[in-house]
């Protein structure tokens, strides 16, 4: 304590105060430990699960010995800690490592205040008149509370689910981060990749919100955002594009359009639209300004892909029609009749440019024809409708020709599986999601994996969000609550659960705006069974696996002397439903699975 350099008297900071509305960080969770292994001297404790947060110590010891706790994800094959992943952007001092120096009493209780770590391991190398009375690990990261829930008869897809919800909860702290040990920023494709899951699982509207006042404070003049908010300066350049000078290009920075539009459709708060529509029209003019032939390639590429197939140039042409589509949408929320038509139409210029460019119709194949490019067209609407069926071959032989296996980055994964749920394949979507080999979800399971990874591989980081977006296919496929954009905050919204997989049941909740959303389906014996709650003041339309209404029972009773059905119809071999408030009981005595 001789060499600390004394505290020095400053200026009191004189902004204006403001309420901070999104939740605080907090304790959420205490761990004890699972395993204990002693290597020599040095004591590893297993905590059972990857996470973010610090160890609190118990000890006692004589005044002046010091205990330094190591914090990590891996083992080595000696039982140690195995921190070299954890040490790749470490500069200078110990990686995730807390010292205590102990005051001599009987007992002493400690853990760190202004810092926190990642990791599933806690070594501790013990002075010899030191002892551990207790240790436990404290889960920390901001306090969403629980929106929605999600289950179903197939173990492996519980056990990502339960993964994803782990790596969104212990990936945001006051902001979205892309991992709790090694960099700990707010990557912003991590973040736009993974908020529908997250808004579906949690209230994180709050924590959003404050993320995009964010965003706003460090726009620059030209309309120029980084690929990292909130940045010290890094993110506004990515090297190995093919214009260095740029940056992470529309597949990061559009998280600031994108993420916007989802609160939108999420909670109909068209007050977010209307604060922030002019940055948002400033981004979209600087991407004008980069554009040549209204095309832009800049960017990086569909990161952490299996195979260096999809470069960042198509990504950022495909996002540059999807944001300026948005915009165009968002001024209408606004109130900007004007931009509304301008943007629609400059969208439509984009179309043209991106179709003239990357799609060959002498087969049918966007790019290189991977299942990134084919899904890109699909989900951002850049496929002219006659070119539809022939571009959704191609990704279907593309996916069959890979053995049903993910060859995709993170923006990539994201399209795939919008794709294939949009278009109706969700058996070759549950072919690809229902196993355990290399590469997939499923796969990190079977390595031992209590929260997504950065790479398939299960290289590097073990605690990473941004392959989240599987969480969509629960609540939007399997469960089938979408939400309406025409109609926002589930003030109308579909149930379409996704079928053609082993899947025998679903339960799913969602606490909308207006009030729960509860959704119960199940197969047995042939006949397929759904419950589900429609909030007061709202509107579900239900599809129905049935060619015939007369086939469909709520409560034992014919659909005619059902109150609550405001109309019946078929279409494409559904019976499809538009029902108001109430709980119904449905029953299809001949299932058909689509």
């Amino acid at each position: 304590m001789a060499n600390w350099i004394p505290a020095f008297e400053t200026e009191a900071f004189d902004g204006m105060l403001s309420s901070h509305l999104m939740p605080p960080i907090r304790i959420n969770q205490r761990l004890e430990p699972v395993a204990m292994n002693k290597v020599g001297d040095t004591l590893v404790y297993d905590f059972g699960q990857n996470t973010s947060g610090w160890v609190q110590l118990t000890v006692k010891g004589n005044a002046g010995a010091q205990v330094a706790i190591r914090h990590g994800e891996r083992v080595n094959q000696r039982g140690t800690l195995d921190i070299k992943e954890l040490s790749r952007f470490i500069r200078s001092g110990e990686v995730q490592t807390d010292r205590y120096t102990l005051k001599g009493s009987e007992s002493e209780t400690w853990h760190p205040r202004f810092t926190y770590h990642g990791f599933q391991y806690a070594e501790i190398v013990l002075p010899p008149d030191v002892e551990i009375t207790s240790i436990r690990a404290h889960v920390v990261h901001t306090d969403f509370e629980t929106h929605g829930t999600f289950t179903c008869s197939d173990t492996l897809l519980n056990r990502i689910h339960q993964n994803l919800r782990r790596s969104y909860l212990t990936n945001y702290h006051s902001y979205p981060t892309d991992c709790p040990h090694r960099e700990k920023i707010g990557w912003t494709g991590d973040a736009h990749l993974v908020a529908e899951s997250g808004l579906f699982n949690f209230d994180a509207y709050y924590a959003y919100r404050k993320w995009l006042d964010d965003y706003a404070d460090e726009q620059q003049p030209s309309g120029n955002l980084p690929g990292i908010i909130p940045s010290s300066g890094w993110g506004y350049t990515y090297a190995q594009g093919k214009v260095p000078e740029l940056g992470y290009g529309p597949q990061w920075e559009g998280a600031y359009l994108i993420i916007l539009w989802q609160l939108y459709r999420y909670t109909s708060d068209s007050t977010l639209v209307r604060k922030h529509f002019d940055q948002c029209k400033r981004y979209v003019d600087y991407l004008s300004a980069q554009a040549k032939d209204h095309l832009i390639a800049f960017g990086i590429d569909d990161h952490k892909q299996l195979k260096q197939i999809t470069e960042g140039d198509i990504l950022s042409a495909g996002l540059y029609h999807y944001l300026t589509s948005l915009l165009s949408r968002m001024a209408a929320v606004a109130g900007h009749p004007q931009e509304e038509r301008v943007y629609s139409a400059l969208a439509q210029k984009i179309h043209a440019a991106f179709n003239a460019r990357y799609y060959n119709p002498a087969n049918g194949v966007y790019g290189k024809g991977g299942q990134t490019q084919l899904s890109e067209a699909l989900f951002l609407d850049l496929v002219d409708e006659k070119n539809r069926p022939r571009v959704l071959r191609n990704l279907l032989d593309a996916i069959e020709n890979n053995n049903f296996r993910v060859e995709t980055g993170v923006v990539g994964t994201k399209w795939l599986i919008h794709a294939l749920m949009r278009e109706g394949h969700d058996d070759v979507l549950y072919k690809m999601v229902s196993h355990t080999d290399f590469p997939g979800w499923g796969y990190w399971i079977k390595l031992g994996a209590t929260t997504l990874f950065q790479n398939w591989d299960a290289t590097q980081s073990r605690n990473h969000v941004m392959f989240g977006t599987i969480g969509d296919y629960f609540y939007q496929g399997l469960a089938g609550l979408r939400p309406d954009s025409d109609v926002p905050g589930f003030k109308r919204y579909s149930i379409k659960p996704l079928l053609k997989n082993d899947v025998s049941f679903v339960k799913a909740t969602y606490q909308s705006p207006y009030g729960p959303i509860e959704i119960d389906w199940k197969k047995h014996d042939g006949a397929f069974f759904m419950r589900t709650e429609v909030p007061v003041n709202t509107t579900a339309i239900v599809y129905l696996p049935a060619m015939d209404p007369a086939v469909v029972k709520e409560g034992g009773r014919a659909l005619t002397y059902v109150p609550g059905i405001i109309s019946t119809r078929v279409s494409s071999g559904e019976v499809v439903l538009e029902l108001g408030s109430g709980s119904y009981d449905f029953e299809v005595t001949k299932f058909s699975p689509r």
